[in-house]
């Protein structure tokens, strides 16, 4: 199976993608509690994420667009204010309320300082997005973007990072390794 880069004109088709996968996600259900809403605010936070790691990182796709694997590098700068700019996160408070934004803040600085301290500064590899398409799970798609990371990783001799809310997924991540 081929793993592509994902060029910035396929972001849109990728957040959309990310949102099918991601749509029951526990965390994400808490942070976009209202089901009317919920479709629109997640393609928002996908699209938002893909251009900020557009900007610092990479992102890689399977040939058939229905996997999609964002991530951060092991020289990649932390995000700063134009990041923010630029990819309309700062649009946040337009797009979710108060108390939705400030779950979301609340579990992100925890997602934040977790990864900073288990990292403690290393050179590493962070996955901050492995999503497929709800109809192609359990076909090797993610398994294949995990795989291409796992290669040029071991080259580097550099670890690679993710975390993940749903216990259901654990058993796989570890299965990788």
């Amino acid at each position: 199976m081929k793993i592509l880069e994902l060029p910035r004109s396929e972001y849109r088709q990728a957040s959309r993608t990310l949102t099918q996968a991601f749509f029951n996600y526990p965390d994400l259900s808490y942070y976009f509690p209202d089901p009317r809403k919920k479709q629109a605010q997640l393609n928002w936070m996908m699209h938002t994420g893909l251009v900020q790691t557009g900007r610092t990182g990479k992102i890689f796709k399977t040939e058939d667009n229905l996997g999609i694997m964002a991530l951060m590098l092991p020289d990649s700068p932390q995000f700063n204010f134009w990041d923010y700019l630029f990819s309309g996160a700062l649009f946040a408070p337009l797009v979710m309320n108060r108390e939705s934004l400030k779950r979301m803040q609340f579990c992100e600085k925890y997602a934040f300082d977790t990864h900073q301290k288990a990292m403690s500064g290393r050179p590493h590899y962070y996955i901050w997005y492995l999503g497929v398409s709800p109809a192609a799970q359990g076909k090797g798609l993610g398994t294949a973007l995990i795989h291409s990371l796992q290669t040029v990783a071991a080259t580097e001799n550099k670890p690679i990072y993710l975390e993940t809310h749903k216990p259901t997924t654990v058993a796989y991540y570890q299965h990788l390794g």
